[in-house]
């Protein structure tokens, strides 16, 4: 059977789709890798290079450890929803409904030496913390007005929030597996955060984890793209890189989505910077 894969994610999804349902990247005609591995907490396959879930960041098994389920296209861009019985037309594996709440995720990665993390710091605290709270009402960007989630969802919010403060209060601290884990967390309590995704990416930048940075900012923009803070996130790396159209786009897009920013002129010197020949 064929695949379509997503080079950028490292996700296989079903024949007849185009882009990818995470970072909106096109998808080319592909084998199967070997060995291929699928997300123990949302289900969907990935390659053989990827180390943990494009989508949830969930650890990933063999492929052959057990039977996967097939999903719909709904359930590989959401990562939700029942299973249903495995078809010739589906690719990718669709998580079964959770009995009871999954245990929190394991931290991801072997974290580095911490003298070798120390001398690797060297984000500023103060800027550092911006980055967290700019997905904060009221924290970074003005005139945000707070979220107030339907009641239905506000208990799952409510632990969304705690664990996104309790990693914030970590990291500042210095306790970088710790503000992971409690980001993930997070991300467990509410798979769709915008916020713990952006969390998650600040921390990865820092930590120069940046290929995972990056995939927790595109899953952020793709899932809402009116946000423009992981905008202004992933052009700071991609400038890093230097890949400039890309920087360029996405900090366009940034100022954009908030000219009222505050640092709007150190985003349009950037962008001046970035349109020289």
């Amino acid at each position: 059977m064929g695949y379509q894969l997503c080079e950028n994610c490292s996700l296989y999804f079903e024949q007849g789709k185009t882009y990818c349902k995470l970072c909106g990247h096109p998808l080319t005609r592909a084998a199967l890798s070997e060995p291929a591995k699928v997300c123990r907490r949302c289900h969907l396959l990935h390659g053989a290079v990827s180390a943990r879930c494009a989508f949830c960041a969930g650890e990933l098994r063999l492929l052959h450890e057990a039977p996967v389920e097939a999903p719909t296209a709904r359930a590989v861009a959401r990562g939700t929803g029942p299973a249903p019985a495995p078809s010739a037309a589906s690719a990718v594996p669709r998580p079964a409904a959770a009995a009871a709440k999954p245990a929190r995720p394991p931290l991801s990665g072997a974290w580095m030496d911490w003298k070798v993390l120390a001398a690797l710091t060297v984000v500023p605290l103060l800027l550092l913390t911006a980055a967290f709270l700019a997905l904060t009402p009221g924290g970074g960007l003005p005139g945000w007005p707070p979220v107030r989630p339907p009641a239905s969802q506000a208990g799952g919010a409510a632990e969304e929030e705690r664990l996104n403060a309790e990693g914030i209060a970590a990291a500042r601290a210095g306790r970088l597996p710790e503000a992971e884990g409690a980001f993930l967390a997070a991300l467990e309590a509410h798979p769709e955060s915008v916020k713990a995704r952006n969390n998650l990416g600040v921390l990865y930048r820092r930590l120069r984890r940046l290929d995972e940075a990056v995939v927790m900012y595109e899953q952020a923009i793709a899932l809402d793209p009116t946000n423009p803070v992981p905008h202004k996130n992933l052009g700071l790396i991609y400038e890093e890189q230097g890949r400039r159209a890309k920087a360029l786009r996405h900090f366009e897009q940034y100022r954009t989505l908030r000219p009222d920013a505050p640092d709007t002129d150190e985003i349009s010197r950037k962008i001046a910077r970035l349109r020289r020949p």
